[in-house]
């Protein structure tokens, strides 16, 4: 039972993590597009 437990828990962790390292750069991906048209904008 403990280790049935432990192991959806370890499950939980890694899908959790995942979901945060994609929102990290998909949340990357979006503010440096938006830093560059800033930095186009800034320069004409």
């Amino acid at each position: 039972m403990e280790k049935e437990k432990m192991y959806q828990l370890g499950k939980i962790f890694c899908c959790a993590a995942i979901g945060v390292v994609v929102l990290a750069v998909v949340v990357k991906k979006k503010f440096m597009k938006e830093v560059k048209d800033i930095e186009d904008c800034i320069s004409d």
